[in-house]
């Protein structure tokens, strides 16, 4: 009896965030170990701002890096010296881009590239269809497809740790969304407001599942990670935001405690002024398999990405997340934070900003990673059991 083939749909297609392709190749890896044939679908998704490099393709095959520099910089006369900086790290996004391209191309099984008009021609290919993890779902770059709306409906079809990245959807999105939800099969989620979304807004049961990336043990991903040669004590940042009262707060700190600040600056090739002069150490250089490393070989992580987090609590390590948003804010995404905190009970390693400054003694507070690994490996069992039904149909209406 042949194996059934799974076809995954996530944010993997010319990705260049961390969290998305890591995430997408733990999915992979954890379905395989599972007996199924798996590959990420090579989706060209639309509407997804900030989320992929810009590109540009020249003569022969080499792809130059753009550097997305906002209006109010590019309206100052460049000098000869801004040009010069502005050449020197688009040469290191490029170093960045090829390490990318070479972890998806790599390390991930993939098909070939669909667009919208195409997606439909993959479904021949798979037995069973899988959206997710990431927030395939949030509202801000709705498309169709991370819903399997192209997918028939003698196809299975589930989600596995979808996100809605926010906390309530407004009254045009989810009649939006209520059009397509109901052909899934089999809905699970990563966020527990995800859960309530889907009983409140469409009367359905989703299941609670862990983020791809905790299926994995930290042993399985020592095995992927790459050595940096850092022979330093150092705080690790790594920062979508551009707070630069953040940045500010962390070299304040980082000096408190006889550390140097380890870097990914620009990231998603946007400049951003904040990040000039604020590192000891600016990394370019690094894909996936390296950025595992330098969080497993820091003495403190502070960040304000889910998913350094997440590798933060695989590595037992002393970190703390910031908040990118308030939580009132419209494109707030704290909600993630606040679900897996909770369940591990670790709420205190959110801060603000507010925080960061009346607390100076922040920094000495120790986390119970032995209670955090009994409820991980607890959780861990109950998203094993589910993807080991994953070829189970079931009435989750309410």
């Amino acid at each position: 009896m042949s194996q059934k083939k799974v076809g995954i749909i996530t944010f993997y297609h010319n990705s260049e965030n961390y969290g998305g392709l890591l995430q997408a190749y733990a999915l992979v890896y954890k379905i395989k170990k599972l007996g199924y044939e798996c590959e990420q679908i090579s989706y060209e998704g639309s509407n997804l701002p900030n989320l992929f490099i810009d590109k540009i393709v020249t003569k022969g095959v080499m792809k130059k890096i753009i550097l997305i520099v906002p209006k109010k910089v590019k309206n100052f006369a460049l000098n000869l010296k801004d040009k010069q900086k502005i050449k020197s790290i688009q040469s290191g996004l490029q170093l960045r881009s090829e390490a990318f391209e070479n972890f998806r191309l790599n390390r991930i099984p993939h098909s070939k590239t669909y667009n919208q008009k195409t997606i439909n021609n993959s479904v021949a290919n798979y037995d069973i269809f899988v959206c997710g993890s990431d927030q395939i779902w949030n509202p801000i770059w709705t498309d169709n497809s991370y819903y399997l709306d192209f997918v028939p409906s003698n196809k299975i079809k589930i989600s596995y740790a979808a996100s809605f990245g926010v906390n309530q959807l407004s009254p045009l999105e989810s009649k939006d969304i209520s059009k397509i939800i109901n052909r899934i099969d089999r809905i699970s989620v990563r966020e527990s407001e995800g859960k309530e979304i889907l009983k409140e807004e469409f009367g359905l049961n989703a299941e609670l599942v862990l983020d791809p990336t905790l299926l994995l043990k930290k042993q399985e991903w020592d095995a992927l990670a790459e050595e940096v040669p850092i022979n330093y004590k150092y705080m690790f940042v790594y920062l979508l935001g551009d707070s630069i009262k953040h940045r500010k707060l962390i070299k304040k700190y980082a000096i408190k405690l006889n550390l140097k600040i380890v870097y990914l600056p620009h990231i998603f090739s946007k400049y951003c002024r904040n990040d000039e002069n604020f590192a000891d150490t600016d990394l370019y250089d690094v894909g996936p398999e390296k950025f595992i490393s330098l969080i497993k070989n820091a003495d403190i992580i502070i960040t304000d990405s889910f998913h350094g987090c997440v590798f933060s609590i695989i590595y037992e390590k002393k970190f703390w997340a910031l908040k990118r948003h308030a939580d009132e804010h419209a494109s707030t995404m704290n909600s993630r934070l606040y679900s897996l905190f909770s369940l591990l009970g670790i709420k205190e390693r959110i801060i603000s900003e507010e925080k960061l400054t009346i607390e100076p003694k922040l920094f000495n507070n120790e986390i119970d990673y032995i209670q955090c690994k009994k409820v991980l490996s607890i959780c861990r069992e109950q998203s094993l059991t589910y993807l080991k039904e994953i070829d189970t149909v079931v009435n989750f209406s309410i």
